[in-house]
């Protein structure tokens, strides 16, 4: 079986010139940032960097590169390297935090910490935004080590902030940047440089900083920022909504360095499914599994497989699954009343022989299986029929079969997806789900490079929460 000519036709797309125009001008554009992305990496290391030894803690002065911060702490730059003031720089030291420590970097700021960007670091239990992100602007939920090189690099109005040498962060603030009354002050201009600790403990070893010149471009060649006045990423990150696309496969041909800058560019991270896996699939068993873990684990994306057929929950063991950040499958793969392969994105493997309200009495008793049987985290794709049947979709979805639905997915603890490719579910199924007290993820089912644009609306419709948003363990 070729799977992936069964995969490429999922959604029954069709290729006319202008959405292979429209591709090919998306794939010139990642090429362009990926280049920048690139050529911005290795330029860490072409500047002069200058040992940040002086900082001041409290009333105390550490004359070090290297220190300590505890509960409650600050420390604040005020050495001679450019006059402690700093515009554009790469900024570079060694960041270890205790379990659960919550800290942060503040640049172009003020002696209280005040005003500009921090960047955030450490796994507070309060909060689920990780190392790296830039707060309230770029959040980040992927988890790192909890000893790391951090570097942040601001020239004009681009922020970059990497980790280990991966950039996580790359962030240009327009001429008119969206803003809170509460992060009025989150805005480039140039000050101190400083590090917060709220609970727990870090430790910086060999901060060191490279000035850069004033006059620098705002933006790089090719790249311009988005229109943040009516931009819902934006919206969404200054309330600290967490967005996450935990469902991408990236287009064919398509490498990671320029999926990790269409990530950068959307303005949030991924969750990444390289392949599929079950019978007939590339990965079938635990070997093949694990495998395909240790290709990708190192993959700035959080990673998973999607699980596809309904063979699957006999072919892979729980250890293997437990590697992975979280595990997913949709219902749309099924045998039909007369043991027919049905799946339900391709018209031609759909046969509605009886009377359309027991088809989809048939769908439901299926999906509610899924739910019910299969070991998944979220539920993908969720509530698709047919393309003669979506024409009448509140018909066949009834208040009834909604019910249903929602309380096999809160029984079963299963997220469901709110996903931008099929703009599905509906308001109202959300609505019942959210109030039912199941949990949500966002998702695209990414082959064609939307982002996310039905699932942000959907948010904002109907007035989801960080408390109705699933995390992966």
């Amino acid at each position: 079986m070729n799977t992936n000519v069964i995969y490429a036709n999922k959604g029954n797309l069709k290729m006319d010139t202008e959405t292979i125009a429209k591709k090919v001008a998306n794939l010139k554009r990642l090429f362009f940032i990926a280049v920048s992305a690139i050529f911005f990496m290795t330029s860490f290391t072409t500047h002069s960097q200058q040992s940040l030894n002086k900082w001041k803690v409290g009333s105390e002065d550490i004359n070090s590169s290297t220190f300590e911060l505890r509960a409650d702490q600050t420390a604040i730059y005020n050495g001679d390297v450019n006059g402690a003031n700093f515009k554009n720089f790469n900024f570079k030291a060694r960041i270890t935090h205790s379990v659960g420590a919550k800290a942060s970097f503040w640049i172009h700021s003020d002696a209280n910490l005040s005003k500009g960007y921090s960047i955030l670091i450490g796994k507070p239990a309060n909060d689920r935004r990780r190392s790296g992100s830039l707060a309230s602007v770029r959040n980040l939920y992927r988890s790192h080590a909890s000893s790391f090189d951090l570097e942040v690099k601001v020239e004009g109005k681009r922020i970059v902030v990497m980790i280990d040498g991966t950039m996580v962060v790359d962030y240009l603030e327009p001429a008119d940047p969206y803003r809170l009354p509460a992060n009025a002050a989150q805005l480039l201009s140039s000050g101190v440089i400083g590090f917060r600790v709220e609970s727990g403990m870090i430790n910086v070893a060999s901060a060191d900083i490279a000035p850069l010149a004033d006059n620098l471009p705002n933006y790089p060649a090719d790249r311009e920022p988005w229109d943040e006045r009516d931009d819902t990423v934006i919206r969404l990150q200054q309330r600290n909504f967490p967005i996450v696309d935990f469902h991408v496969h990236p287009p064919r041909g398509m490498d990671t360095e320029a999926l990790l800058a269409k990530s950068l560019e959307d303005g949030f991270e991924y969750g990444t499914t390289f392949t599929s896996a079950g019978e007939g699939y590339a990965i079938s068993n635990d070997e093949q599994a694990r495998e395909y873990f240790e290709a990708n684990r190192d993959k700035p994306f959080f990673l998973t497989m999607q699980l596809e057929g309904r063979e699957w929950v006999n072919l892979f063991s729980k250890e293997v699954f437990d590697l992975f950040d979280y595990m997913f499958t949709d219902p749309l793969t099924f045998d039909d009343h007369k043991g027919r392969r049905t799946r339900l994105w391709s018209e031609n493997s759909v046969i509605i022989d009886i009377p359309e309200q027991e088809y989809m009495d048939m769908v439901m008793d299926r999906t509610l299986k899924i739910i019910n049987e299969e070991p998944i985290d979220f539920l993908a794709n969720p509530t698709l029929l047919s393309n003669s049947m979506m024409e009448n979709y509140d018909k066949f979805w009834t208040d009834v079969r909604v019910a249903q639905f929602v309380k096999a997915l809160k029984d079963n603890n299963v997220a469901l997806e709110i996903n931008a490719r099929y703009k599905l579910p509906t308001a109202r199924i959300i609505n019942a789900a959210k109030a039912a007290g199941v949990k949500f993820v966002l998702g695209t089912n990414n082959g064609t490079l939307v982002r996310l644009e039905y699932s942000l609306q959907m948010v904002e419709e109907c007035g989801l929460t960080i408390d109705d948003m699933w995390f992966p363990k």
